[in-house]
């Protein structure tokens, strides 16, 4: 074999090995998101979907369903709820809060996002909704009333 022989089979070889790390990478990805729990909320007649994490969080929290929660609303940015029970947490400094997102303050107050900010508070990860898009007018203003089902 030739110098440019071997080079070019290198170079062949080199793209195939990625080309089929990148598959089995998108494979794995759409398997996750396939994995994923999903749990539906609803508000009056509206109904939202709400991806869940997987952690022990969200895990205790889907423990809790059929579940409904009279929510408060703070800052006129989100919907806080307290749950009955204390649920297992892991607390992150999240840094910017994105509409839609589900998390936990504390041990017990649910609180769902309705507008994206930046915050300094520190929230365990429960899930996110799938389409947040009209969440400010499906809450509007002060209290609603949120059901939460399997």
């Amino acid at each position: 074999m030739n110098t440019l022989s071997i080079t070019l089979s290198l170079f062949l070889s080199t793209i195939l090995s990625a080309c089929c790390k990148d598959n089995r990478i998108n494979s794995s990805k759409q398997m996750d998101i396939k994995n994923q729990q999903e749990i539906k909320l609803i508000i009056g007649t509206t109904t939202i979907n709400l991806t869940l994490e997987n952690n022990h969080t969200s895990k205790a929290f889907v423990s809790q369903l059929p579940l409904t929660i009279e929510m408060n609303d703070l800052n006129e940015n989100e919907k806080y709820g307290n749950l009955s029970e204390n649920l297992p947490t892991n607390p992150l400094r999240v840094n910017t809060i994105h509409k839609g997102d589900v998390m936990l303050f504390g041990s017990n107050t649910l609180v769902i996002f309705y507008k994206s900010f930046n915050t300094s508070y520190e929230y365990s990860l429960i899930g996110k909704i799938t389409h947040p898009y009209d969440l400010e007018k499906v809450f509007g203003k002060g209290k609603v009333r949120v059901k939460f089902i399997q």
